[in-house]
């Protein structure tokens, strides 16, 4: 069979409801963010979730108990799916701050940094990509 070339419209329209593969990486910015100048534009370099943090996050969404645990759980589980980023500035000095790890996995100081919106609009394209659409039913938004 022959390879298909992908339009980047046509791989929009169909995430989250055609397989990606666990090595693919999505370069991401949050709509919120391009209402400024584009120089301020942050690239996130996102992949999805693997079948256990999905299977995770599903169990999360539906546990009963310490909702506050629960979110920083899910919290997380995303945090582990952003692989990389560009040209995210530091509004306070005008640097880039750079992509960091720990142990394989973003800094979680870095990710506790981010503004709740960014993680927001980063946690319902990670939800996307990964095939779980309904992230309203899941406690995603």
């Amino acid at each position: 069979m022959a390879k298909i070339e992908l339009t980047e419209d046509m791989k929009r329209e169909m995430q989250g409801l055609l397989p990606i593969s666990y090595t693919a990486v999505v370069e991401f910015t949050p709509e919120e963010i391009k209402k400024v100048d584009e120089i301020l534009w942050p690239v996130f370099k996102l992949r999805r979730m693997t079948k256990a943090e999905s299977l995770e996050i599903r169990r999360l969404a539906s546990a009963s108990g310490d909702a506050i645990s629960n979110e920083e759980k899910v919290l997380n589980v995303v945090r582990k799916c952003v692989v990389g980023w560009d040209n995210l500035i530091d509004m306070s000095t005008g640097d880039e701050i750079p992509y960091v790890q720990e142990n394989g996995e973003l800094s979680k100081s870095l990710w506790d940094m981010m503004s709740i919106t960014c993680i927001t609009a980063i946690m319902n394209k990670v939800s996307l990509i990964s095939g779980l659409l309904n992230s309203e039913k899941l406690g995603l938004k």
